[in-house]
C-alpha cells in the first residue's frame, strides 16, 4: 500500500513545487466592483428604475436614502442641528 501511494504523494509535491504562489499587491485598492445583473442607468435616487440602480444607490448612500415598498426613494439623513 505504501508503495503505491509514494508516486502520488511525490506527484501532489512536484505540483506543488512548480505552480506559483499568488501575487501579493502592495496597493489598497478603492475600486467597488459589483457583480450586476443589467446596466446601471442612474445614481439618482428619484430615478430608480431596476433593481440594478437600488442595489447601487443603497450601497453609495446608505443612511441617506432608504427604498421604500413600493420602490420609492424616502430621505432617510438626520441632522443633529
Amino acid at each position: 500500500m505504501k508503495r503505491k501511494l509514494l508516486p502520488v504523494f511525490l506527484l501532489v509535491s512536484l505540483i506543488i513545487l512548480l505552480v506559483p504562489p499568488a501575487p501579493v499587491t502592495t496597493q489598497a485598492s478603492h475600486a467597488m466592483r459589483v457583480g450586476l445583473l443589467s446596466p446601471l442607468t442612474t445614481l439618482d435616487p428619484a430615478w430608480i428604475d431596476t433593481d440594478t440602480d437600488a442595489l447601487i444607490v443603497e450601497q453609495l448612500f446608505p443612511g441617506l436614502v432608504e427604498i421604500d415598498e413600493e420602490g420609492y426613494p424616502q430621505i432617510e439623513f438626520v441632522s443633529n442641528r
